[in-house]
């Protein structure tokens, strides 16, 4: 029989009361949201965030805070063109980075800005800070893509954000010509305003095959086009913004020591091949400028 206020193990009782239970488990990260800029994107951001979540534990659910800003009560312009008002020196970069910071201070480890409208400032407070167009450029250097055609809205192609970011890792962004983001912009219209799933037209399989004939990738920035266009429609892989921010917004969460957590560097193009095993033979524009077909020799 064990003594007195010893178990079977030969702890007393004050070592047990010490001493950290078997299953604590340490605390878990949590991801902060900043919420506003694109209620849309976000809502699916966090539905594919706990689904991607739960597939990478086994059924765990993220810890997430979500900050929403008013944005158009702060700045007195649109949201995509990061100015503000006369008087108000604050802008988009600035109202994110205020905000991160005040997620950071809350307990967030990982800040993720669901929008595509701005880019992070790497002293925005938090150990790890993803944006949209940062988490699609560290895809697209994984994948080795050097060169995709962006599909998005007119709206979104004119604010030239994937241009100025993707610019640092050396991606090199090609718009529609101006007819082609005419056939897509009418095809996301009619994607918005349908309840039931519409059928792809012709003129706009026709565009995205030949949208893809000289680039590695599709880049897709647009909630009605993800699941519509895929890879095997297109010929090509085709990224999805946010997804890409998913997956990098999960991994600095499970993975403190990833280089997600660490300020993105540019770097020069891979020499290796892209995925589609095209290279340039003419003389290409820098990276980050943004080209139309037309302009292309």
């Amino acid at each position: 029989m064990p003594e007195s206020g010893r178990d079977l193990t030969g702890r007393t009782d004050m070592d047990q009361l010490i001493s950290p239970a078997p299953d604590r488990r340490a605390r878990q990260r949590r991801l902060g949201v900043v919420d506003g800029l694109g209620p849309q994107a976000t809502a699916r951001f966090y539905a594919m965030l706990c689904e991607h979540h739960r597939a990478l534990t086994g059924g765990s659910s993220p810890d997430v805070t979500v900050h929403t800003i008013t944005v158009q009560r702060h700045l007195g312009r649109p949201a995509s063109t990061g100015l503000s008002r006369p008087g108000r020196p604050e802008g988009l970069p600035q109202l994110v980075t205020r905000t991160s910071r005040s997620l950071a201070g809350g307990g967030a480890d990982v800040i993720a800005v669901a929008c595509n409208a701005t880019t992070i400032d790497p002293a925005a407070g938090a150990p790890a800070c993803i944006g949209m167009v940062e988490a699609t450029a560290r895809t697209l250097q994984r994948l080795n893509v050097r060169r995709v055609r962006l599909l998005a809205s007119s709206i979104m192609v004119s604010t030239a954000a994937y241009e100025r970011g993707l610019g640092q890792v050396g991606v090199a962004v090609v718009a529609p010509a101006p007819r082609d983001q005419e056939i897509i912009d009418r095809f996301i219209e009619s994607l918005r305003r349908s309840r039931i799933p519409v059928p792809i037209p012709g003129e706009v399989l026709r565009a995205i095959t030949g949208l893809a004939d000289d680039v590695d990738a599709l880049l897709l920035d647009c909630a009605e086009l993800s699941g519509v266009l895929d890879a095997e429609i297109a010929g090509k892989p085709v990224i999805d913004s946010v997804r890409a921010l998913v997956e990098h917004s999960c991994r600095a969460l499970l993975d403190p020591g990833s280089e997600v957590a660490k300020p993105l560097a540019g770097t020069r193009p891979s020499s290796r091949w892209s995925l589609s095993g095209w290279r340039p033979y003419r003389p290409q524009r820098r990276a980050g400028e943004l080209v139309r077909v037309g302009d292309i020799p």
